[in-house]
């Protein structure tokens, strides 16, 4: 959990587009066959446009497979915003910064010189 008072020192207003709460917890399940981790980011609103308007707070969830193919390589599978839910980071007067809804991504992870020993 984190708390931040971002204020400017003349104004004593809250800075833009900074949450006052932000909260991450990740979580690892360790199985036979790989390793599954979940992450959860809530993120509380935030002012916009010197206080003039407000953005507001979101959560959203991701998870992640893991699995070791041999020494030093690793397969993912990866999703995040697993509930596709819709969150503005910044808005402008042309409207407001798009974000990604549910994603999904396949890689192969490679540590050189990673051994069993």
């Amino acid at each position: 959990v984190g708390f931040m008072n971002a204020r400017n020192n003349s104004t004593r207003k809250q800075l833009d587009r900074r949450p006052r709460r932000t909260l991450t917890v990740n979580t690892t399940h360790r199985t036979p066959v790989g390793d599954l981790h979940a992450e959860l980011i809530a993120v509380s609103k935030r002012n916009d446009r010197q206080g003039a308007t407000e953005i507001p707070g979101y959560s959203i969830v991701n998870a992640m497979f893991e699995r070791e193919l041999q020494p030093g390589l690793k397969v993912q599978l990866r999703a995040d915003n697993i509930f596709d839910h819709k969150y503005t980071l910044v808005r402008s007067s042309s409207g407001d910064y798009n974000t990604l809804g549910r994603s999904l991504y396949l890689g192969l992870r490679y540590t050189p010189g990673k051994n069993n020993n």
